[in-house]
């Protein structure tokens, strides 16, 4: 890991000290961009009409809308505002909130080109935010420089501290703005691919706001307009370091992945077997040609053992099917036995991955891998009746085991064990039993010595109920609540209020309501995955 780190920050010395082409020549470059962490990008390349569309490739696409379309004025690949106008997200943003939320990482990088040297407010060029004090981020023009605003558990509502460019940065011309921010708190701009200014502004993002609008030209409330052209503007769940930003700065504001390569034939041969021959075989074949069966002294679980035996250089002859025993049988119907034919499509795979080389990539074709779709598929993994027991008293202190195994299914054995993901789902009868268990659980607690622990101010009213739900809830459901929770656990005592209840009586329901969560009853990760490797929170 120390060395990932010292090898980052010699590149990025060594960057610092490159000659920095004029942006507008770079914008003439061929270099690609990097995808990794990206969740949203606009080319501004429509010409004409009031949506701009995120053509990031990521789902769900954040569109945005132009609310005055005689406000701006199209060109080849830009966009200029020239009076005061919103250009406002049509769709979702969960994704920004989610993806830089949950890294505490952020890159923002625009290419555009002020029309005034004294906007001010800072006049909003990006923003994700309710209006001119409540806000998760803005990126802002404010006179000679650019000043952005990041909210964290340190700052002000407002992002306050901010971090400002240097002075005299903004230029009437196509500039290169880029903002990162890491997991440690370390702030950074670079202006056309030097850094401008950094700091160090600490905090996590547990007090974003996922009610926020995000939007280009203007603060939600219209006070702050921008004046200017978007040329490209992008957005990261990660913190670019610098050699990326330089890479940015000569790719030019058009997107361009990295060139395909074409497959060679052995590629395409062994793509082929992964995707397709394998599965084929796995769910078709190996129940008769296995180790222990070997129908016909065939076994097709591995490599060696499909090429070994009497016939060990005609079950399959690669490059013609013609030749190989195991199409022979396969196009014949005599294969698999007891069983419908393959279907067309798969023989056809079959054929053509013999014809094409016979690629063999596996070690061994593990049937258990098909039969429940791959590895590639995520299963969100319910805890055993084991965990379930363990988890309940160490949260709450209360010992359930009689009830739980009385209550809950069984867990069933799945490839030798009892705690295999795919076979860890929930039913009707888990269910009501967490219902009923959650029940019996409040019944052997005492609910008001418990609260105590998170607020010391047993009274019913609003603000002490949302601080018990989000430190109560941050214990039981092992993570900080997020903002839609919060309000959701609210209504339970909202609707015990107004049925003349009291205090212990709707803590009581909201921990009933907590241990049936599936934040509780499963083992949740809330990441997304991008390749990288992050460190883990303190939850």
């Amino acid at each position: 890991m120390y060395f990932r780190m010292i090898n980052k920050l010699l590149v990025g010395v060594f960057l610092m000290f490159l000659p920095v082409a004029n942006a507008q020549e770079t914008q003439k470059s061929s270099q690609s961009r990097t995808l990794t962490g990206l969740l949203a990008f606009y080319d501004f390349t429509e010409g004409n009409g009031s949506v701009i569309l995120d053509r990031s490739g990521v789902e769900p696409a954040i569109n945005l809308h132009i609310e005055n379309p005689e406000a701006v004025k199209w060109s080849d690949g830009a966009l200029e505002i020239i009076s005061s106008t919103r250009i406002v997200a049509t769709d979702t943003i969960e994704k920004l909130f989610k993806g830089m939320s949950w890294t505490g990482e952020v890159t923002i990088e625009a290419w555009i080109q002020p029309s005034k040297m004294d906007q001010k407010g800072p006049a909003r060029i990006v923003t994700f935010s309710r209006n001119g004090s409540d806000r998760n981020f803005t990126l802002g023009q404010d006179g000679d420089h650019y000043d952005i605003r990041f909210r964290t558990s340190d700052t002000t509502g407002n992002g306050i501290p901010s971090l400002p460019s240097a002075k005299a940065t903004i230029a009437p011309e196509l500039t290169h703005v880029v903002y990162t921010r890491n997991r440690a708190g370390r702030v950074r701009v670079y202006i056309n691919g030097t850094l401008s200014k950094s700091d160090n502004i600490a905090g996590t993002l547990s007090n974003w706001d996922d009610s926020f609008k995000f939007a280009l030209g203007n603060e939600l409330v219209d006070q702050r307009p921008w004046l200017g052209t978007y040329h490209m503007l992008a957005l990261y769940n990660r913190a670019l370091p610098h050699r990326e930003v330089n890479r940015h700065l000569r790719a030019g504001a058009q997107m361009k992945a990295a060139p395909v390569t074409p497959l060679s034939p052995n590629q395409q041969s062994a793509q082929l077997f992964e995707e397709k021959v394998a599965p084929i075989l796995a769910k078709q074949c190996i129940e008769c040609h296995n180790p222990s069966k070997k129908k016909g002294k065939l076994d097709l679980t591995t490599q060696a053992s499909t090429f070994a035996g009497d016939f060990l250089d005609q079950v399959i002859v690669a490059g013609d099917s013609g030749d190989s025993i195991l199409w022979e049988q396969i196009e014949s119907n005599e294969m698999p036995k007891d069983r419908d034919p393959l279907r067309a499509q798969e023989k056809s795979a079959i054929k053509l991955w013999i014809d094409s080389g016979a690629e063999w990539t596996l070690d061994r074709i593990d049937t258990a891998h098909y039969e429940h779709e791959g590895v590639d598929k995520l299963f969100v993994r319910r805890l055993t009746v084991h965990e379930y027991i363990a988890t309940v008293k160490a949260t709450l202190g209360v010992d359930i085991e009689k009830e739980a195994r009385e209550l809950l299914p069984a867990d069933l054995r799945a490839d030798g064990f009892s705690n295999t993901a795919y076979n860890l789902g929930v039913d009707l009868k888990h269910i009501q039993s967490y219902a009923q268990l959650a029940e019996i659980i409040t019944d052997k607690m005492d609910v008001l010595e418990f609260s105590a622990q998170f607020n010391d101010k047993q009274k019913f009213n609003e603000k002490v109920m949302r601080k018990l739900i989000q430190n109560m809830g941050t214990w039981i459901l092992r993570g900080p609540l997020e903002r839609h929770e919060i309000i959701n656990y609210s209504g339970v005592s909202t609707a015990v209020a107004s049925s003349g209840g009291d205090y212990a009586e709707v803590t009581r329901y909201i921990i009933e309501a907590m241990l049936q969560s599936p934040r509780f009853i499963y083992r949740i990760e809330k990441q997304r995955g991008d390749n990288q490797r992050w460190p883990v929170s303190e939850y």
